[in-house]
């Protein structure tokens, strides 16, 4: 009987071959998405899962209130935090912090900036990356220690059996390879690329240790502290006394109420949810995890959709096989059994195709999301039962249907008409047609809207002029901490190097700063407008700005004047903080002070009341419009601009344009010869920019590939529907046409049977994504208007895939000649 059942499939098969191919095509797409998304899915949920204990791993993260703000999870601890909490709970086995800083590493000839991350020499105890070579124990042990991933050493070495070789630390400290780690997997929420101890004074962390306690009531946060519990050490235990330990090491002056609440993140949790439960920041990881994967479960739908309209639309060709079966004594159940086979056997014809299209398709997928996502389903079993599970499962599903309408046909009816009528409901093959294109549309309308933010986000939001803007480290300029934790830059050689850079030949204006876009941190004070004793303080974000800032990227000033050199009050005494300096506000600021506009904000005065810091006074001299160093999802904060130069970090300069291969390497060279101890460290703002926003162009492209797939099945499922309806309808377009109908007239008859669902389909499609779009857009503070736009591109764009589909049948039956229709029976 086995063998019957495969004959009897292979000779349908092979009857209508054209449709068979349909099929597999559609089951292939569908599959080939699914298992993107599966495995794009299996990473996002993997991350820090390899890490050896990883369950007792927790990051340390604070919730902060500023004067009038909103509470916000911030990631980096007071760097004593560490230690206190290790002193404080026994069930802490070890504790480590990191701090990031740009750091020239060099040997040899070969000399780049790295992104090296001063670590406490417990770092490997804590989180457990694997070393390819040395001491997980005492690779950080002593000052001189660094630990490189196999990437640098084999950059710098040239071979990863390196260990005791030396490197130049910022061309002034010899530096011993004590280990070599394997490169982090992209899975990781703790990247790292070198390692350097922090006994080393000259480290980030070691010059911040080296500097005196903060006072009481403020807070100097910059490292990020990662705690082991003891193995079965209850967390919710350790949560109930985090409130007290706060409250004993970090109160606000008055003793009385802590600076912030302390959570322990999971660190199995950290990319996922990054956000504390009690502030409103966005889990936006998470949410794109549910919308991809809601995606992917929709388009392995539609493929099975596919596939039951065009099995049930071709029913009619195999009722007489049916009718002889019945009539020679075939069971319905083994009619069934035989059908739900061949659907199953169709399901792993398209999952054979899903699965080389998706090991095509997976390098596309790393180079767009910057992964290292492997499909290697011959080393992993389970990467390979699932997918066949779930295919044979879709075929029993999805061949349910298609297999009752097949076996219920009575063999005197079919045997006498030779012809299984209309069967499968004709409806509901419409029906699914709406189904398989409000998800296409929907899809669509995603990827318009999120491509529109992307470039709004990267373009108009910014307010500010960003071509051509290169921005340039100033870290190797001569620095040295300060009490108060902002540090002090010399400002004879940033002035000597600002003039300099000023006089090369495309190099149209230089500006320095204390931060650009894509900075990481910030300065905020609380100021209070003097008279004002009722009015709550209002806490601003301060940003060092040299003279000719707004100018380098395009900034009006909408109010007042910019500051000037001739003018001694318009730059802060380095030596007396506390003298009347001049200052420019923001928009929110004017806002947040009281003042009723900006013109009414000029020549105020406003003055810091922050503990621990020299009381500041400012006058309101300018206002300019609020732009976004950071991300737009969080509002511009009320942001007061002065000219400080012991704050610089970074110059920006506006470069003309023309010969712009030469101008950076005069800009290169300038560098060099004025800075002895470091190579240069510039990129473009545009770059920067981009890099703000990656995760947004990653969900873009994600959504337009999977968008494409949907769009691919439905176009495969019109191709067939239209080629059965139109031989359906031979006879009655003979009988029309013999009646006088026009060629015209016919085709658009039978295109008008698939525009009526595709229609159907944008009135359910559009209030549908409208809503999920606008759940979307609120995670940004600044968005583009859900207008119209995105809507008609995906409803416009589905009717020309209908009706581009639908008319190469249309228009070869409609000029068939009237004669050769009605001799079709």
């Amino acid at each position: 009987m086995l063998r019957s059942y495969l004959v009897a499939a292979w000779r349908s098969a092979r009857r209508d071959s054209f449709y068979a191919l349909l099929n597999v095509l559609g089951l292939g797409l569908g599959f080939a998405a699914a298992i993107l998304i599966g495995l794009f899915a299996r990473d996002e949920l993997s991350y820090d899962r390899f890490l050896p204990g990883y369950r007792d791993v927790y990051h340390a993260q604070l919730t902060y209130t500023e004067a009038g703000g909103r509470a916000q999870t911030m990631v980096v601890t007071p760097e004593r935090l560490a230690a206190e909490m290790k002193l404080d709970f026994p069930e802490i086995v070890a504790t480590t912090r990191l701090l990031d800083r740009s750091e020239a590493l060099r040997h040899g000839e070969i000399e780049a900036i790295e992104d090296v991350q001063s670590a406490d020499p417990d770092f490997f105890q804590v989180l457990g990356f694997p070393l390819v070579a040395g001491d997980p124990a005492t690779a950080l042990a002593e000052p001189d220690s660094i630990v490189l991933t196999r990437r640098l050493a084999e950059k710098y070495f040239g071979t990863i059996d390196c260990l005791g070789q030396t490197l130049d630390f910022n061309r002034t400290h010899p530096v011993r390879v004590t280990a070599v780690a394997e490169d982090p997997p992209t899975d990781t929420s703790v990247p790292f690329a070198a390692l350097v101890s922090s006994k080393a004074p000259y480290t980030a962390l070691g010059r911040q240790d080296a500097q005196p306690r903060e006072p009481k009531g403020e807070l100097r946060n910059s490292p990020a502290t990662f705690i082991r519990l003891k193995p079965g050490t209850a967390p919710d235990a350790l949560d109930s006394r985090l409130p007290d330990f706060v409250l004993k090491h970090y109160p606000d002056v008055t003793g009385e109420k802590p600076l912030f609440t302390l959570h322990l993140k999971p660190i199995a949790d950290l990319h996922l949810y990054p956000a504390n439960p009690d502030t409103r920041d966005a889990n936006d990881a998470a949410d794109t995890l549910y919308a991809v994967s809601a995606t992917g479960l929709l388009i392995l739908l539609l493929a099975a959709v596919n596939f039951v309209n065009l099995v049930t639309a071709r029913a009619t060709r195999r009722a007489l096989e049916v009718g002889v079966r019945k009539a020679l004594g075939g069971m319905r159940r083994q009619l069934m059994l035989q059908f739900m086979g061949e659907s199953v056997a169709y399901a792993l014809a398209g999952l054979l195709l899903g699965m080389a299209l998706a090991e095509l398709c997976v390098p596309a997928l790393n180079a767009f999301l910057d992964r290292r996502i492997a499909f290697d389903y011959w080393h992993n079993p389970l990467l390979a039962l699932a997918p066949v599970v779930v295919a044979i499962l879709l075929g029993l599903v999805a061949g349910l249907y298609p297999a009752a309408v097949l076996s219920s046909f009575a063999p005197a009816t079919v045997l006498k008409a030779r012809s299984g009528g209309s069967v499968g409901g004709g409806r509901l093959r419409l029906a699914l047609v709406v189904f398989q294109f409000t998800v296409t549309i929907g899809l669509v309308i995603a990827t318009t809207v999120i491509y529109r933010q992307n470039l709004f986000a990267t373009g108009q939001a910014l307010r500010i002029d960003k071509d051509l803007v290169l921005t340039i480290d100033l870290a190797a300029l001569p620095w040295h901490e300060t009490a108060d934790g902002l540090g002090q830059r010399e400002a004879a050689p940033v002035e000597t190097l600002h003039n300099q850079l000023a006089a090369i030949p495309g190099v149209k204006a230089v500006a320095a700063s204390f931060v650009v876009p894509r900075a990481v941190g910030n300065v905020s004070m609380n100021f209070n407008r003097p008279g004002q004793g009722s009015r709550p303080p209002v806490s601003l974000h301060q940003i060092a700005v040299d003279y000719g800032f707004f100018d380098v990227y395009g900034l009006r000033i909408i109010a007042g004047r910019d500051f000037a050199h001739d003018r001694a009050e318009d730059k802060v005494a380095s030596d007396d903080r506390a003298r009347l300096a001049s200052a420019i506000v923001n928009e929110t600021a004017v806002r947040d002070l009281g003042f009723a506009n900006a013109e009414a904000a000029l020549g105020q005065e406003i003055v810091s009341d922050d503990p621990g810091f020299p009381e500041m006074h400012n006058r309101i001299i300018g206002v300019v419009p609020d732009f976004p160093v950071y991300s737009i999802r969080q509002p511009v904060a009320p942001t007061v601009f002065t000219v400080d130069t012991a704050l610089f970090k970074v110059f920006s300069l506006k470069l003309a344009g023309n010969d712009l291969p030469e101008t950076l390497q005069k800009i290169d060279a300038t560098w060099r010869d004025f800075v002895a101890d470091r190579p240069i460290s510039r990129s473009f703002v545009d770059e920067r920019v981009a890099l703000l926003y990656r995760d947004v162009t990653s969900e873009g492209r994600l959504f337009a590939g999977f968008a494409g797939f949907a769009a691919a099945i439905g176009c495969l499922g019109l191709v067939g529907l239209s080629a059965y309806t139109a031989e359906r309808r031979t006879k009655e377009i003979g009988i029309r046409k013999a009646l006088g109908a026009s060629t015209l007239d016919v085709t658009r008859l039978l295109i008008w049977q698939f525009v009526k669902p595709v229609l159907v389909a944008n009135v359910i499609a559009w209030p549908l994504a409208w809503w999920f779009m606008r759940r979307w857009l609120d995670g940004f503070a600044y968005r583009i208007d859900l207008d119209a736009a995105p809507f008609l591109i995906a409803g416009l764009g589905a009717l020309a895939i209908a009706i581009a589909t639908t008319a190469f049948h249309a228009v070869q039956v409609a000029r068939s000649r009237p004669v050769l229709a009605l001799r079709y029976e």
